[in-house]
């Protein structure tokens, strides 16, 4: 495709246009990000994104970079130390641990409302009570089934017809699945995520949780207090279903790489995992792989639903004391001219794929408009939600996650994780 090659200042100098626009200076915005490309080291993109950003207001834009893996830890800390920005970049899973302490600020009623009236009506799953907190300027990660079309040809399975359902799925998952003469699996059918940190392991299987019926917590889209909502028949076949394809279809395995590695590997026809995980990798490291994309498939009388996530979001620091031109600068970066610009250089790294979009108005340039990757990807967004977005996410991501393996590597029964799982989860509720 021609335009994967158009070069970042192609675009700067298609986009740059006269800004009337203007705010009293007003000295430096401190913006603490852990997305390298948000970084103003040499060549990033965001270099223009800034420098126009001061051309027009004179206001000074200071970044300061911490490696993601490192970034909660030391924006926490910044925090305590009194040391924190006026704007961060964050992960949208770390929000609770800012709002437990109410270290973030809601965007103003008509900021949000100018936002509402930009964005995809998937972002509807992102407010928190109703209100808005983040920006996320890249867009966001829809979880998407990814197929090795040419090992669906040699299965004798339809390339261009993916599983719907959990029974298409198990009994897809067995005929890719490829044995040697003892019998052991060479290429799993299904790849599942169990090692890492349990955040990891339900991420990838929330689709299986949410679309069997059950929930992680209940209300989901409650800030404070709640219940477990999984420690039901909805919640024990989303578990269950794995420990089948484990050792009844025997179609999947432990002792394989994370999903996303085994598909790239090609030891595995299919996995489940963020929409740009596959995407950002393919070109450089299996350039022969085709491959498709689709919702993941649901059970028979539940709800066709994934999960998205957006990384990096922008969220204001209540603590900050220039509160106003933070917001001013979300607000720039609302303007179409750079929702356009970030989005197309921001793909073109990824060489045409990856993230989706949250605002409408992208859709309509002809890059995205007649992408089939995009096309197929926002029609599949109608389906995403959002994670729930208690206080006490990230114990529950770790409580309901561990047992969950437990009861794959059948340590212990699906009743007994998911009533173990309930019980300490609701006790964190409480607090």
């Amino acid at each position: 495709m021609r335009t994967k090659v158009i070069s970042v200042g192609m675009i700067a100098g298609m986009l740059a246009v006269l800004f009337t626009w203007s705010i009293a200076s007003a000295g430096v915005i401190e913006l603490w990000v852990e997305n390298e490309d948000m970084d103003r080291g040499q060549h990033r993109n965001w270099n223009w994104v800034y420098n126009e950003y001061e051309r027009m207001t004179g206001e000074k834009v200071k970044v300061v970079f911490v490696p993601y893996d490192e970034a909660l830890k030391k924006f926490i800390a910044g925090f305590a130390a009194g040391k924190a920005p006026d704007i961060m970049s964050i992960d949208r899973s770390w929000m609770p641990e800012f709002l437990k302490n109410d270290l973030i600020t809601p965007f103003p009623a008509d900021l949000q409302k100018k936002w509402e009236s930009l964005a995809l009506p998937l972002c509807e799953t992102l407010k928190i009570e109703g209100k808005v907190y983040a920006l996320p300027p890249f867009g966001g990660d829809l979880y998407q089934l990814t197929y090795n079309k040419n090992m669906f040809r040699e299965a004798g399975l339809d390339p261009n017809l993916p599983p719907e359902t959990w029974e298409e799925f198990r009994d897809y998952a067995k005929k890719l699945a490829k044995y040697d003469e003892e019998g052991k699996l060479t290429r799993v059918g299904y790849a599942i995520r169990y090692v890492g940190h349990p955040h990891g392991v339900v991420h990838k299987h929330l689709w299986a949780i949410w679309s069997s019926g059950a929930e992680l917590i209940v209300p989901p889209d409650q800030l404070r207090g709640g219940k477990a909502g999984f420690n039901n028949e909805a919640g024990r076949a989303a578990v269950d279903l794995i420990i089948k394809m484990l050792y009844e279809d025997k179609s999947t395995a432990f002792g394989f790489p994370d999903p996303r590695s085994a598909f790239i590997e090609k030891k595995a026809a299919m996995q489940i995992s963020e929409g740009s995980s596959i995407a950002n990798r393919q070109f450089r490291e299996a350039p022969d792989i085709d491959w498709g994309i689709a919702l993941p498939p649901h059970r028979k009388g539940g709800v066709k639903a994934t999960n998205f996530n957006t990384h990096p979001t922008l969220c204001v620091a209540s603590t900050s004391g220039k509160q106003d031109l933070a917001f001013k600068f979300l607000e720039y970066l609302m303007r179409p001219e750079i929702l356009l610009y970030v989005t197309l250089t921001s793909n073109i790294q990824e060489l045409g794929f990856g993230t989706l979009s949250l605002t409408k108005m992208v859709y309509e340039h002809p890059f995205f408009a007649t992408n089939p990757y995009y096309v197929q990807t926002l029609e599949m967004s109608k389906y995403g939600r959002a994670y729930p977005i208690n206080v006490h996410l990230s114990e529950v991501f770790e409580i309901f996650g561990s047992n969950m393996v437990k009861a794959w590597l059948k340590e212990i029964s699906v009743e007994e994780a998911l009533a173990k799982a309930e019980k300490d989860v609701n006790a964190v509720l409480a607090e």
